[in-house]
């Protein structure tokens, strides 16, 4: 008897149905990684830069936001003319001298101005850091890169902001039990590579 049907090519379904698989696999990998979402920033307030890093921020970002606060504090901190007007401002021990140059007069005076007690890492400085890596963190001007923190005549940690031409202190809590966004702290990627290990 004469077998007349058309040779079986072997192996082809098996082949397709491989290629498939491999190819799903190698599809929902990607689709879960474009879905992660992104880590929720928010701003976080520390008295130092070994605090910062307790809460599983990167060392770098929380130098780059405690130097942004120093010059934001010397370019907007109030001015006293003698250490007993800021102190009845702020409180004892709670005034540094420093210098600065008036608008219009070519030498520094001397003034008073309240002690610097902490810093804020901004969300603006966080995302730029996640988004862009460790080298984007260096300080451009304004205040998204680290603010300052000020301790109140009562003893309680206050941000200033001007308000109308007048400085409005806000209260905030600093060193708690803040604990880096996802991305920071050794378990997240971002697109310029991993932080921590």
């Amino acid at each position: 008897m004469d077998d007349t049907s058309p040779p079986r090519r072997r192996f082809a379904a098996e082949r397709r149905h491989r290629l498939a698989l491999g190819s799903i696999a190698a599809a929902s990998t990607l689709a879960v990684t474009a879905c992660e979402d992104p880590p929720t920033f928010q701003d976080a307030q520390f008295t130092s830069v070994e605090a910062c890093a307790a809460a599983g921020y990167p060392d770098d970002l929380c130098r780059a936001a405690r130097n942004g606060a120093e010059i934001e504090h010397q370019r907007t901190a109030p001015t006293f003319t003698s250490l007993a007007s800021c102190e009845g401002d702020w409180g004892t021990g709670q005034c540094q001298e420093t210098a600065i140059q008036q608008p219009g007069h070519p030498s520094l005076t001397s003034v008073f101005v309240p002690a610097l007690a902490g810093f804020v890492v901004g969300r603006s400085l966080q995302r730029r850091y996640y988004d862009e890596g460790p080298s984007s963190i260096y300080y451009y001007g304004g205040g998204n890169w680290g603010s300052p923190i000020y301790r109140s005549r009562a003893g309680s940690t206050v941000t200033l902001a001007n308000s109308g031409g007048k400085m409005v202190a806000t209260p905030v809590n600093v060193n708690t039990r803040t604990v880096a966004a996802k991305g920071f702290g050794g378990r997240g990627f971002s697109r310029g590579g991993s932080w921590g290990g």
